[in-house]
């Protein structure tokens, strides 16, 4: 298996907590794809990607921001100070007044939607009391959404929360692979262990989804259904964490991120991606109007870079997530963006 079909390598640092999923406090390890990733992931002991520890309160002259999101959010495939929320905080120390420090949480987690993340800030990163919040939306949230089913949306359109009966149970695989002894240290060298994983997790999570239901279709069923009923589950959750960061004194801005097939045309799954690119970001840019969220979409941005740099910002072989530089030019644009509602509009340093 090593010489003939290589593996994703990675240490398994998700378990289930608060109904969730959730990065492990502690876990450190190298993730490896031959040909395309060698990096090094840490999670803190607060479930922050990252070595750093993080306070309860913020320090003093320290304006502390959340990142929501996924994978790309996560930083697949680099290391930790080579994700764009590092970058992102990085630049803005830079353009930080005297005495202001920002400090930037990446409470992103890999393989999880929209409705999810708004949970996971509500029941976890909300008590590390960040005062800005930052959503990063991507299109494959429309299935997360799908799998995790843990919205539903009422009568009057808002999003509601399911009863945690009613939530299909979290991965029974990841369960029962924590029960192999050295199941850690097979995962991350054994070529062959590496692939039973990740097909075990592909038929769990198609089994998962099964006969989804229209409030939560998986993206790419079909179009119609795709933007009646699955985006409106997703506004739905927009304005639920809306409600929920401002309840606690946060403000929420939503950040909209490319796939690959908006950035290079001509790739597999290229055309699917742009449709349901562009259709999620319509509407998330339609809800945040409604209700005065601060939006962004980096597509047209990041598209121009990418046509004029000697660098590609995807992966090419074998997977869709950024490079180093993609996920480089993603933090300054986010950043510049951010820069005017950090130090301008009242957003506060503890």
């Amino acid at each position: 298996m090593r010489e003939c079909a290589p593996q994703t390598l990675v240490v398994p640092f998700h378990e289930e907590v608060l109904g969730l999923i959730g990065p492990q406090p502690g876990a450190r390890g190298r993730f490896t794809m031959p040909g395309e990733i060698d990096s090094w992931l840490t999670i803190n002991h607060q479930r922050f990607r990252g070595p750093a520890e993080v306070s309860a309160v913020a320090p003093r002259g320290t304006l502390r921001l959340a990142m929501l999101g996924d994978s790309h959010t996560f930083g697949y495939g680099v290391n930790d100070d080579e994700t764009y929320p590092a970058i992102v905080e990085r630049r803005l120390n830079v353009a930080a007044p005297a005495g202001t420090r920002v400090e930037v949480l990446n409470a992103a987690v890999i393989g999880t939607g929209t409705g999810e993340e708004a949970l996971w800030y509500e029941r976890w990163v909300s008590a590390f009391g960040p005062s800005l919040v930052v959503l990063n939306v991507f299109h494959n949230d429309i299935g997360d959404d799908g799998a995790r089913r843990l919205f539903t949306l009422g009568a009057d359109g808002a999003a509601v929360p399911r009863p945690a009966a009613d939530v299909p149970p979290g991965s029974r695989l990841r369960r029962l692979a924590r029960r192999v002894p050295a199941y850690a240290w097979l995962v991350q060298h054994s070529h062959l262990v590496a692939a039973i994983r990740i097909v075990g997790a592909r038929v769990e999570r198609a089994l998962q989804r099964g006969p989804a239901p229209a409030s939560a279709a998986p993206a790419g069923t079909d179009g119609d259904r795709f933007r009646a009923d699955a985006l409106a589950l997703q506004a739905g959750e927009i304005v639920y964490l809306k409600d929920r960061a401002a309840s606690r004194g946060a403000r929420l801005i939503v950040v909209f991120l490319p796939a690959r097939g908006e950035i290079y045309s001509g790739l597999d799954g290229a055309a699917e991606d742009r449709w349901q690119s562009e259709a999620m970001a319509a509407s998330v840019a339609r809800v945040c109007a409604e209700h005065g969220i601060p939006f962004l979409d980096a597509t047209s941005t990041l598209r121009d870079r990418a046509a004029v740099s000697a660098q590609r910002f995807f992966l090419t072989e074998g997977d869709w997530h950024p490079t180093r530089a993609g996920y480089a030019a993603t933090a300054e644009i986010v950043a510049d963006f951010l820069s005017p509602f950090i130090f301008s509009s009242g957003a506060r340093a503890e």
